[in-house]
Protein backbone atom coordinates (compact mmCIF):
# COMPACT_ATOMS: atom_id res chain seq x y z
CA UNK A 1 0.00 0.00 0.00
CA UNK A 2 1.63 2.93 -0.79
CA UNK A 3 0.08 6.91 -2.18
CA UNK A 4 0.59 10.62 -0.86
CA UNK A 5 0.33 9.39 2.99
CA UNK A 6 2.96 6.93 2.45
CA UNK A 7 2.39 3.89 4.07
CA UNK A 8 1.73 2.46 8.11
CA UNK A 9 5.36 1.83 9.70
CA UNK A 10 4.95 -1.57 10.50
CA UNK A 11 7.97 -1.64 12.58
CA UNK A 12 6.61 0.94 15.24
CA UNK A 13 5.14 -0.31 18.73
CA UNK A 14 3.29 1.77 20.81
CA UNK A 15 3.44 1.35 24.42
CA UNK A 16 1.94 1.60 27.57
CA UNK A 17 -1.79 3.70 27.45
CA UNK A 18 -1.06 4.85 23.30
CA UNK A 19 -2.11 3.60 20.34
CA UNK A 20 0.25 4.34 17.05
CA UNK A 21 -2.72 5.49 14.74
CA UNK A 22 -2.40 5.87 10.90
CA UNK A 23 -4.08 8.83 9.66
CA UNK A 24 -7.06 9.11 7.40
CA UNK A 25 -6.59 11.98 4.40
CA UNK A 26 -8.41 14.61 5.52
CA UNK A 27 -11.24 15.84 2.93
CA UNK A 28 -12.71 19.26 2.99
CA UNK A 29 -16.63 18.55 2.39
CA UNK A 30 -17.61 21.85 2.27
CA UNK A 31 -16.06 25.08 1.80
CA UNK A 32 -18.11 26.98 4.06
CA UNK A 33 -17.75 25.25 7.20
CA UNK A 34 -16.59 27.74 9.88
CA UNK A 35 -15.55 26.77 14.06
CA UNK A 36 -14.51 29.74 16.02
CA UNK A 37 -12.38 26.98 18.23
CA UNK A 38 -10.19 24.26 15.72
CA UNK A 39 -9.98 21.63 18.62
CA UNK A 40 -13.66 20.57 17.69
CA UNK A 41 -12.29 19.46 14.19
CA UNK A 42 -11.93 15.62 14.39
CA UNK A 43 -10.19 13.23 12.22
CA UNK A 44 -10.03 9.65 11.75
CA UNK A 45 -7.56 6.62 11.78
CA UNK A 46 -6.69 3.37 11.80
CA UNK A 47 -5.07 1.62 15.10
CA UNK A 48 -1.91 -0.55 13.49
CA UNK A 49 -0.28 -1.12 17.13
CA UNK A 50 -1.36 -0.31 21.34
CA UNK A 51 0.32 -0.39 24.28
CA UNK A 52 -0.03 -2.90 26.65
CA UNK A 53 -2.11 -0.95 28.88
CA UNK A 54 -4.36 -0.46 26.51
CA UNK A 55 -7.91 -1.32 26.99
CA UNK A 56 -8.86 -4.76 24.81
CA UNK A 57 -12.13 -2.73 23.26
CA UNK A 58 -9.81 -1.54 20.89
CA UNK A 59 -8.11 -3.60 18.53
CA UNK A 60 -5.50 -3.53 15.84
CA UNK A 61 -7.29 -2.29 12.53
CA UNK A 62 -10.38 -0.28 14.13
CA UNK A 63 -11.06 2.69 13.22
CA UNK A 64 -11.14 5.64 15.26
CA UNK A 65 -11.98 9.16 15.95
CA UNK A 66 -9.47 11.95 17.54
CA UNK A 67 -9.79 15.32 17.68
CA UNK A 68 -7.58 17.21 15.35
CA UNK A 69 -4.91 18.42 18.03
CA UNK A 70 -4.63 15.00 19.84
CA UNK A 71 -1.64 13.07 20.22
CA UNK A 72 1.42 13.38 18.76
CA UNK A 73 3.01 13.90 14.87
CA UNK A 74 5.51 11.63 14.21
CA UNK A 75 8.29 12.99 12.22
CA UNK A 76 10.63 9.93 11.32
CA UNK A 77 13.55 10.70 8.53
CA UNK A 78 12.11 8.63 5.86
CA UNK A 79 8.22 9.80 6.78
CA UNK A 80 8.81 13.38 7.07
CA UNK A 81 6.95 14.47 4.13
CA UNK A 82 3.87 12.05 4.88
CA UNK A 83 4.29 13.32 9.36
CA UNK A 84 0.76 14.26 9.57
CA UNK A 85 -0.74 11.00 8.53
CA UNK A 86 1.41 8.91 11.54
CA UNK A 87 0.14 9.80 14.84
CA UNK A 88 0.93 8.25 18.61
CA UNK A 89 -1.97 9.15 20.93
CA UNK A 90 -3.14 7.66 24.44
CA UNK A 91 -6.45 6.33 24.88
CA UNK A 92 -7.86 8.37 26.52
CA UNK A 93 -7.95 11.08 23.58
CA UNK A 94 -10.01 8.52 21.20
CA UNK A 95 -13.48 9.93 20.82
CA UNK A 96 -15.34 7.31 19.41
CA UNK A 97 -14.93 3.79 17.65
CA UNK A 98 -16.62 3.93 14.08
CA UNK A 99 -17.03 1.22 11.05
CA UNK A 100 -16.52 2.79 8.02
CA UNK A 101 -19.05 0.24 6.22
CA UNK A 102 -21.96 2.07 8.33
CA UNK A 103 -20.72 5.03 7.74
CA UNK A 104 -21.17 4.93 4.06
CA UNK A 105 -24.69 3.13 4.44
CA UNK A 106 -25.29 6.46 6.75
CA UNK A 107 -24.54 8.57 3.90
CA UNK A 108 -26.66 6.30 1.57
CA UNK A 109 -30.02 6.56 3.54
CA UNK A 110 -31.87 9.85 2.68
Amino acid sequence: MSDERGRPLDFLRAWGDRLYLFMDERQQVSKHVFTADRSQITESGTIISKGKDVSDEFEIGMKVIISYHSGIHLQIEETYTTSKYHRIVREHEILAPYRHEDRVAFNKKE
